[in-house]
């Protein structure tokens, strides 16, 4: 990785994020979805109370991630919401949006939810969409959903699948986001087919043994690749990233902090933040507190006071200026964008699992934590 990003500090117990899947149920499909398993009652809160509980005691967590099936499906999802703010955590969730109106936004919102995600892409059956949908039809939908959930005070995501020879729905997904005020989150995971595992056993801590046929070489895509075509299309440099459990150099996350200045109907201002000693003492700050951020909310003053201390200790001192003196006038908005490249795990010919290194998108499964891409191959 270049020089310039910054190598997550995250491991062990100090890894600050975790997904709880709260049932399997689906109101559309999806070409790559990962769940293999046969669907099962939703978990009730009970069960996801003792889920959460051993989770915390195996990471110092701040947020948690909400997955399906669709989440929206769930009868007591602002309950569940609820329960987890109680423990004092950050709440995100992923859902696909077909249900998601004005007032059920603005009930997730009061539950406290803090960022929805919308898993809007090419190849869904779903009923908002025509059957033969556009590039345009994926986006229009995806800004509706957007800008409804941000009126609703949501934070708003997207997550979007990174296919073999289909790079163009990542330029128009990445050019959305960067376009739109209300989208302050852009999830992008390279595809994998998992289909050749036949079993799994271990967990992220101890490493893992399995069987079954590697995915073809052909479809295999590395974050290097991307991060290369993120600097020639858009002028993005990464932010952070981190390793895979074989290799700390391959950097199986990959992400970008960007800071964007919206001033009315004028094209936005982008630039790209470069970690410096300022993140770096802060996250020594943190783990001395106990555990570290993972998500924080959208706070104009203190992002403007980020950029100018990031400036001075070492990062783009003049496009953060820049950025800073945009962001001065009257009606305009300053925003913290985050886009974040996935590599999900692969099974390699001698039975090892290829995983991030530490894998914050972990689940629990009897007792253990394994990536959620291959939870389902996990016995």
């Amino acid at each position: 990785m270049s020089v310039d990003a910054w190598r997550l500090p995250w491991q062990g117990k100090m890894v600050p994020h975790a997904v709880i899947e709260i049932l399997r149920e689906c109101n559309i499909t999806c070409r790559a979805c990962y769940k293999n398993c046969p669907p099962e009652p939703p978990k009730t809160l009970v069960q996801i109370e003792e889920e959460l509980d051993a989770l915390l005691e195996l990471r110092r967590l701040s947020s948690v991630s909400l997955l399906g099936g669709e989440v929206s499906l769930h009868p007591q999802l602002c309950d569940i919401i609820r329960l987890i703010k109680g423990k004092g955590l950050c709440v995100e969730l992923m859902t696909n949006g077909v249900t998601m109106d004005a007032d059920f936004c603005r009930s997730l919102k009061d539950a406290g939810l803090d960022v929805i995600y919308f898993h809007i892409e090419r190849g869904q059956t779903r009923p908002d969409l025509p059957d033969t949908h556009t590039g345009e039809d994926l986006n229009n939908l995806r800004r509706e959903k957007a800008v409804t959930a941000g009126r609703a005070g949501l934070d708003v995501g997207l997550t979007a699948t990174a296919y073999p020879g289909e790079i163009r729905d990542i330029h128009d997904v990445m050019s959305l986001t960067l376009d739109t005020p209300e989208l302050n989150y852009l999830l992008i995971t390279l595809f994998r087919d998992h289909a050749g595992i036949q079993s799994l056993r271990g967990d992220i801590r101890t490493g893992f043994a399995g069987s079954g046929t590697p995915p073809d070489a052909s479809s295999l895509q590395n974050n290097t690749w991307f991060a290369e075509w993120v600097r020639n299309e858009f002028e993005l440099e990464p932010f952070g990233w981190m390793g895979s459990n074989m290799d700390r150099d391959d950097p199986r996350w990959l992400s970008y902090l960007i800071g964007a200045v919206y001033d009315g109907d004028a094209a936005p201002h982008i630039e790209y933040i470069r970690p410096s000693l300022l993140e770096k003492v802060s996250m020594l700050i943190f783990r001395i507190a106990g555990r570290y951020p993972m998500y924080l909310e959208q706070n104009q003053a203190r992002f403007r006071t980020q950029l100018a201390l990031n400036g001075i200790l070492g990062g783009r001192r003049r496009s953060n200026r820049e950025l800073v003196r945009r962001s001065g006038k009257s009606g305009v908005q300053l925003t913290t964008k985050r886009i974040l490249f996935q590599n999900p795990a692969e099974l390699t010919a001698d039975g090892q699992l290829i995983h991030c290194e530490w894998c914050p998108d972990a689940v629990l499964k009897n007792g253990a934590l394994v990536p959620v891409c291959v939870a389902d191959n996990v016995s």
